[in-house]
């Protein structure tokens, strides 16, 4: 693999984080968006351009990524009143969101896609390219 040839992994993790935005605009679009709807356009230009981060090779976007999953995990728990007064579908639009979102990091921090990141890091690295 040459160093700038994608691994699947991270063709696979860019494709199922930008479906999880992609169901979460569905579901805007039949269930009210909790909150000003700004701070919506907000969060999804944010995951949107830590995606394409992702996707040319920026390591601390898939960290980022992967933090802010982890934080909103517990949202998730203390919502749970709200989130079931939505009714079933939106239950189920978020356990789908949810699941390619987990799914995209376990692909985003793979074997293979940890070593394309690595080698991104050792290219940009003054150190690697100085004689030895």
């Amino acid at each position: 693999m040459s160093d700038v040839e994608r691994p699947q992994a991270v063709f696979i993790g860019v494709y199922l984080a930008a479906a999880s935005v992609l169901l979460g605009l569905f579901k805007a679009m039949f269930v009210p968006v909790p909150g000003p709807i700004w701070l919506a356009v907000v969060i999804v230009a944010v995951i949107l351009a830590l995606v394409f981060a992702v996707w040319r090779r920026h390591n601390w976007a898939r960290i980022v990524l992967l933090i802010l999953f982890l934080l909103g995990l517990p949202g998730l728990f203390l919502m749970r009143d709200v989130l079931m007064q939505q009714g079933a579908f939106s239950g189920l639009i978020l356990l789908a969101q949810t699941l390619a979102q987990a799914i995209a990091l376990y692909y985003f921090f793979s074997r293979r896609a940890n070593a394309w990141f690595r080698r991104s890091a050792a290219v940009a690295s003054p150190e690697s390219s100085a004689p030895q």
